[in-house]
């Protein structure tokens, strides 16, 4: 799981979107039990924010807040506004 959750932060350093979306999603689907969850879905969000995805954004912060609820990321993914100019 650390070893998918960081390609998945590659892409998304490389502004590869596409690609690091498909990478987190890995990581929560294959992975339930890793530690990389709640990071995952965060990023996994933004990465299709950036891609202009926002329905699939909102479903997985939605889903960080029901799983992470405590988090700070859950808490920031609350202020995650759609981006302009794509």
């Amino acid at each position: 799981s650390e070893a998918q959750y960081r390609i998945g932060w590659i892409q998304y350093s490389l502004k590869h979107w596409d690609e690091a979306a498909a990478s987190f999603d890995q990581v929560v689907e294959h992975y339930p039990e890793s530690n990389r969850i709640a990071e995952s879905l965060f990023y996994k969000g933004k990465s299709l924010v950036e891609l202009g995805r926002r329905p699939e954004a909102n479903e997985a912060f939605k889903l960080l807040r029901q799983r992470f609820p405590g988090s700070p990321l859950a808490k920031e993914s609350t202020a995650i506004k759609p981006t302009t100019g794509k």
